[in-house]
Protein backbone atom coordinates (compact mmCIF):
# COMPACT_ATOMS: atom_id res chain seq x y z
CA UNK A 1 0.00 0.00 0.00
CA UNK A 2 1.01 3.61 -1.37
CA UNK A 3 2.24 5.90 1.58
CA UNK A 4 -0.57 8.34 0.17
CA UNK A 5 -3.04 5.70 0.44
CA UNK A 6 -2.38 5.08 3.92
CA UNK A 7 -2.69 8.74 4.70
CA UNK A 8 -6.02 8.95 3.24
CA UNK A 9 -7.21 5.90 5.54
CA UNK A 10 -5.96 7.49 8.39
CA UNK A 11 -8.03 10.71 7.51
CA UNK A 12 -10.91 8.73 6.61
CA UNK A 13 -10.90 7.35 10.23
CA UNK A 14 -10.15 10.22 12.29
CA UNK A 15 -12.92 12.12 10.12
CA UNK A 16 -15.67 9.42 11.26
CA UNK A 17 -14.36 9.17 14.54
CA UNK A 18 -14.68 13.35 14.86
CA UNK A 19 -18.22 12.74 13.32
CA UNK A 20 -19.12 10.09 16.17
CA UNK A 21 -17.48 11.50 19.04
CA UNK A 22 -17.54 15.31 18.40
CA UNK A 23 -20.94 15.81 17.44
CA UNK A 24 -22.72 13.67 19.53
CA UNK A 25 -24.42 16.33 21.47
CA UNK A 26 -23.59 14.80 24.95
CA UNK A 27 -24.32 16.39 27.80
CA UNK A 28 -21.48 18.08 29.97
CA UNK A 29 -21.24 16.44 34.06
CA UNK A 30 -19.75 19.24 35.50
CA UNK A 31 -21.08 22.26 33.79
CA UNK A 32 -24.73 23.69 32.71
CA UNK A 33 -22.99 26.46 30.28
CA UNK A 34 -19.87 27.12 29.22
CA UNK A 35 -17.82 29.97 27.46
CA UNK A 36 -16.96 28.53 24.20
CA UNK A 37 -14.98 31.46 23.06
CA UNK A 38 -13.92 34.87 24.02
CA UNK A 39 -10.79 36.93 21.91
CA UNK A 40 -10.35 39.70 20.03
CA UNK A 41 -9.33 38.92 16.28
CA UNK A 42 -5.80 40.90 16.78
CA UNK A 43 -3.57 41.04 19.99
CA UNK A 44 -3.00 44.51 19.34
CA UNK A 45 -3.92 47.70 17.74
CA UNK A 46 -3.48 51.54 16.96
CA UNK A 47 -5.38 54.31 18.83
CA UNK A 48 -8.24 55.12 17.76
CA UNK A 49 -8.54 51.68 15.07
CA UNK A 50 -11.04 49.07 15.46
CA UNK A 51 -10.97 46.08 16.67
CA UNK A 52 -13.75 42.95 17.22
CA UNK A 53 -14.35 40.90 20.36
CA UNK A 54 -15.75 37.46 19.74
CA UNK A 55 -17.88 35.76 22.49
CA UNK A 56 -19.84 32.01 22.09
CA UNK A 57 -21.55 30.70 25.12
CA UNK A 58 -23.30 27.39 24.56
CA UNK A 59 -26.06 25.56 27.13
CA UNK A 60 -23.90 21.71 27.70
CA UNK A 61 -25.74 21.64 30.86
CA UNK A 62 -27.84 17.54 31.73
CA UNK A 63 -30.98 19.84 31.90
CA UNK A 64 -32.62 23.37 31.20
CA UNK A 65 -31.55 26.04 33.16
CA UNK A 66 -33.81 27.11 35.88
CA UNK A 67 -34.22 30.76 35.13
CA UNK A 68 -32.56 33.26 32.24
CA UNK A 69 -28.92 33.00 31.63
CA UNK A 70 -27.32 36.57 31.79
CA UNK A 71 -23.88 38.15 30.68
CA UNK A 72 -22.03 40.86 31.28
CA UNK A 73 -18.49 41.92 29.57
CA UNK A 74 -16.41 44.73 31.54
CA UNK A 75 -13.14 45.76 32.31
CA UNK A 76 -11.78 48.96 30.98
CA UNK A 77 -13.66 52.43 30.45
CA UNK A 78 -16.35 52.22 27.94
CA UNK A 79 -18.48 54.98 26.22
CA UNK A 80 -20.27 55.28 23.12
CA UNK A 81 -18.31 56.00 19.75
CA UNK A 82 -19.39 60.16 20.09
CA UNK A 83 -18.25 60.22 23.73
CA UNK A 84 -14.58 60.54 24.88
CA UNK A 85 -11.81 59.21 23.22
CA UNK A 86 -9.60 58.31 25.70
CA UNK A 87 -11.59 55.68 26.51
CA UNK A 88 -12.88 52.78 24.84
CA UNK A 89 -15.90 53.62 22.12
CA UNK A 90 -19.15 51.07 20.85
CA UNK A 91 -22.43 51.05 20.19
CA UNK A 92 -22.75 47.29 20.61
CA UNK A 93 -24.67 45.69 23.76
CA UNK A 94 -22.17 44.65 26.26
CA UNK A 95 -24.62 42.50 28.12
CA UNK A 96 -27.37 40.21 27.70
CA UNK A 97 -30.01 37.80 28.42
CA UNK A 98 -30.83 34.76 27.33
CA UNK A 99 -34.32 33.28 27.74
CA UNK A 100 -34.62 29.80 29.29
CA UNK A 101 -36.46 28.62 27.12
CA UNK A 102 -35.21 28.83 24.14
CA UNK A 103 -31.30 28.46 25.67
CA UNK A 104 -31.92 25.10 25.46
CA UNK A 105 -29.61 21.68 26.75
CA UNK A 106 -28.26 18.95 24.47
CA UNK A 107 -31.09 16.59 23.94
CA UNK A 108 -30.87 12.65 24.65
CA UNK A 109 -31.40 12.01 20.79
CA UNK A 110 -27.87 13.80 20.61
CA UNK A 111 -28.93 17.50 19.24
CA UNK A 112 -26.44 20.03 20.45
CA UNK A 113 -26.96 22.81 23.13
CA UNK A 114 -27.86 25.82 21.85
CA UNK A 115 -25.00 28.67 21.76
CA UNK A 116 -25.20 32.39 21.41
CA UNK A 117 -22.42 34.10 19.75
CA UNK A 118 -22.11 37.97 19.57
CA UNK A 119 -19.36 40.47 18.02
CA UNK A 120 -18.74 43.86 19.19
CA UNK A 121 -17.21 46.41 17.64
CA UNK A 122 -14.96 48.48 19.82
CA UNK A 123 -12.89 51.67 19.15
CA UNK A 124 -9.53 51.84 20.97
CA UNK A 125 -8.63 54.91 22.94
CA UNK A 126 -5.69 57.42 22.42
CA UNK A 127 -2.57 57.06 24.07
CA UNK A 128 -0.10 58.87 25.61
CA UNK A 129 3.06 59.88 22.91
CA UNK A 130 4.94 56.71 22.73
CA UNK A 131 2.82 54.57 25.09
CA UNK A 132 1.44 51.81 24.76
CA UNK A 133 -0.70 50.12 27.05
CA UNK A 134 -2.50 46.30 27.55
CA UNK A 135 -6.28 46.42 28.61
CA UNK A 136 -7.90 43.50 30.18
CA UNK A 137 -11.75 42.43 29.17
CA UNK A 138 -13.83 40.42 31.14
CA UNK A 139 -17.03 38.07 30.44
CA UNK A 140 -19.21 36.66 33.48
CA UNK A 141 -22.11 34.15 32.47
CA UNK A 142 -24.65 33.68 34.83
CA UNK A 143 -26.87 30.58 34.86
CA UNK A 144 -29.96 29.65 37.10
CA UNK A 145 -29.23 25.36 37.77
CA UNK A 146 -30.46 22.44 39.96
CA UNK A 147 -28.39 19.57 41.40
CA UNK A 148 -30.73 16.35 42.60
CA UNK A 149 -29.24 13.22 43.80
CA UNK A 150 -31.03 10.01 44.96
CA UNK A 151 -29.78 8.17 47.88
CA UNK A 152 -30.80 4.45 49.72
CA UNK A 153 -30.51 4.16 53.11
CA UNK A 154 -30.99 -0.18 54.10
CA UNK A 155 -31.47 -1.03 57.60
CA UNK A 156 -28.31 -3.06 58.22
CA UNK A 157 -29.46 -4.23 62.05
CA UNK A 158 -31.14 -2.89 64.68
CA UNK A 159 -30.94 1.04 64.23
CA UNK A 160 -27.82 0.87 61.98
CA UNK A 161 -27.90 2.06 58.39
CA UNK A 162 -26.49 1.85 55.63
CA UNK A 163 -25.98 3.89 52.51
CA UNK A 164 -25.95 2.68 48.57
CA UNK A 165 -24.74 6.04 47.51
CA UNK A 166 -25.89 7.94 44.76
CA UNK A 167 -29.01 6.17 42.08
CA UNK A 168 -27.60 6.56 38.88
CA UNK A 169 -29.09 3.65 37.41
CA UNK A 170 -30.80 5.66 34.43
CA UNK A 171 -30.27 8.25 32.19
CA UNK A 172 -33.09 10.88 34.17
CA UNK A 173 -31.27 10.53 37.19
CA UNK A 174 -27.68 10.83 35.88
CA UNK A 175 -28.94 14.25 34.01
CA UNK A 176 -30.47 15.14 37.33
CA UNK A 177 -27.25 14.59 39.41
CA UNK A 178 -25.55 16.56 36.92
CA UNK A 179 -23.70 20.23 37.29
CA UNK A 180 -21.52 22.53 38.64
CA UNK A 181 -22.24 21.50 41.98
CA UNK A 182 -22.25 17.93 42.80
CA UNK A 183 -23.76 15.89 45.93
CA UNK A 184 -22.68 12.60 47.75
CA UNK A 185 -23.21 10.92 49.97
CA UNK A 186 -20.33 8.40 52.12
CA UNK A 187 -20.95 5.02 51.79
CA UNK A 188 -17.85 3.59 53.99
CA UNK A 189 -19.19 2.46 57.60
CA UNK A 190 -22.32 2.82 58.61
CA UNK A 191 -25.30 5.38 60.36
CA UNK A 192 -27.19 4.68 63.77
CA UNK A 193 -29.94 6.24 64.85
CA UNK A 194 -30.16 8.39 67.90
CA UNK A 195 -33.43 8.02 69.44
CA UNK A 196 -36.38 8.76 66.61
CA UNK A 197 -33.14 10.57 64.56
CA UNK A 198 -30.78 9.58 61.88
CA UNK A 199 -28.04 11.66 61.38
CA UNK A 200 -27.07 12.18 57.75
CA UNK A 201 -24.13 13.46 55.67
CA UNK A 202 -23.68 14.72 52.35
CA UNK A 203 -20.68 15.76 50.53
CA UNK A 204 -21.20 18.26 49.13
CA UNK A 205 -18.31 19.79 46.38
CA UNK A 206 -18.46 23.14 43.23
CA UNK A 207 -16.59 20.88 40.01
CA UNK A 208 -17.59 23.97 37.67
CA UNK A 209 -14.58 26.02 37.74
CA UNK A 210 -17.27 29.16 39.24
CA UNK A 211 -18.88 29.68 42.28
CA UNK A 212 -22.68 29.82 43.54
CA UNK A 213 -24.76 32.07 44.98
CA UNK A 214 -28.16 30.95 47.05
CA UNK A 215 -30.02 33.58 45.06
CA UNK A 216 -33.12 32.32 42.49
CA UNK A 217 -32.35 34.44 39.68
CA UNK A 218 -29.05 35.94 37.92
CA UNK A 219 -28.98 39.54 39.32
CA UNK A 220 -28.82 42.55 37.08
CA UNK A 221 -25.21 43.20 37.66
CA UNK A 222 -22.13 41.19 37.68
CA UNK A 223 -20.68 42.15 40.31
CA UNK A 224 -21.13 39.90 43.82
CA UNK A 225 -20.31 40.70 46.79
CA UNK A 226 -17.73 37.87 48.27
CA UNK A 227 -19.72 36.86 51.71
CA UNK A 228 -22.43 35.33 49.07
CA UNK A 229 -20.29 33.05 46.98
CA UNK A 230 -20.48 29.35 47.62
CA UNK A 231 -23.79 29.66 48.80
CA UNK A 232 -26.56 27.55 47.38
CA UNK A 233 -30.54 26.65 48.72
CA UNK A 234 -30.44 22.69 49.94
CA UNK A 235 -32.94 20.81 50.56
CA UNK A 236 -33.54 17.22 51.78
CA UNK A 237 -36.21 14.99 52.19
CA UNK A 238 -36.56 11.40 53.34
CA UNK A 239 -39.48 9.72 51.76
CA UNK A 240 -40.81 12.49 50.11
CA UNK A 241 -40.93 14.80 53.80
CA UNK A 242 -38.56 17.51 53.46
CA UNK A 243 -36.13 17.67 56.67
CA UNK A 244 -36.40 21.26 58.09
CA UNK A 245 -33.22 20.42 60.28
CA UNK A 246 -31.13 19.48 56.90
CA UNK A 247 -32.22 22.22 54.78
CA UNK A 248 -30.44 25.40 55.20
CA UNK A 249 -31.67 28.05 52.76
CA UNK A 250 -27.89 29.82 52.59
CA UNK A 251 -25.32 26.26 52.93
CA UNK A 252 -22.20 27.51 52.28
CA UNK A 253 -19.01 26.07 50.71
CA UNK A 254 -15.56 26.19 52.30
CA UNK A 255 -12.69 26.40 49.56
CA UNK A 256 -15.13 24.39 46.90
CA UNK A 257 -16.54 21.85 49.31
CA UNK A 258 -18.23 20.93 52.18
CA UNK A 259 -19.22 17.66 54.41
CA UNK A 260 -22.90 18.62 55.53
CA UNK A 261 -24.45 16.50 58.45
CA UNK A 262 -27.57 16.62 60.16
CA UNK A 263 -30.18 14.81 62.15
CA UNK A 264 -33.25 13.61 60.41
CA UNK A 265 -36.19 12.86 62.42
CA UNK A 266 -37.29 9.95 60.53
CA UNK A 267 -39.88 8.27 63.21
CA UNK A 268 -39.66 4.63 64.67
CA UNK A 269 -38.86 2.10 62.99
CA UNK A 270 -39.48 -1.73 64.72
CA UNK A 271 -39.33 -3.41 60.58
CA UNK A 272 -36.24 -6.15 60.51
CA UNK A 273 -35.67 -4.34 57.00
CA UNK A 274 -36.91 -1.15 55.86
CA UNK A 275 -35.65 1.52 53.02
CA UNK A 276 -35.56 4.91 53.71
CA UNK A 277 -35.55 6.70 50.01
CA UNK A 278 -33.55 10.14 50.62
CA UNK A 279 -33.26 13.22 48.33
CA UNK A 280 -30.98 16.15 48.74
CA UNK A 281 -31.52 18.91 45.90
CA UNK A 282 -29.10 21.81 45.63
CA UNK A 283 -30.29 25.00 44.10
CA UNK A 284 -27.96 27.92 43.15
CA UNK A 285 -27.38 30.62 40.61
CA UNK A 286 -23.95 29.64 39.26
CA UNK A 287 -21.21 32.17 37.86
CA UNK A 288 -17.98 31.52 35.20
CA UNK A 289 -15.68 33.79 34.23
CA UNK A 290 -13.26 34.74 31.06
CA UNK A 291 -10.52 37.12 30.18
CA UNK A 292 -8.67 38.36 27.12
CA UNK A 293 -6.40 41.06 26.91
CA UNK A 294 -5.74 43.33 24.04
CA UNK A 295 -2.25 45.92 23.88
CA UNK A 296 -3.26 49.39 22.16
CA UNK A 297 0.01 51.04 20.89
CA UNK A 298 -0.04 55.41 20.25
CA UNK A 299 0.13 55.74 16.27
CA UNK A 300 3.46 56.68 16.35
CA UNK A 301 4.99 54.02 18.44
Amino acid sequence: MSKNVLLLLVGIVVVISGCINGGSGKYSSTQGVRINQFSFDIPFIYEGEEAYLTMEIENVGSKQTTGDTKYWIYGPEMGSNSSNNEVWRTNDDLSGTLVSSGFLPPTPEGDLGEAEFEEISLTAPEQEEGMEWPYTFNLRVCYPYTTTSTFALTKMGTNEYRSSGVDRSTDTLKRQSSGPIHIDMPTTGSMRMSGDKLRLSFIVTDVGGGFSTSDENCGSSADVASTERGKMKFTVKVDGNTISDCSEGALRLIDGSRTYTCKANVGSVTEPEHTFKVVAKAEYTYYINDEVVITVNDDTV
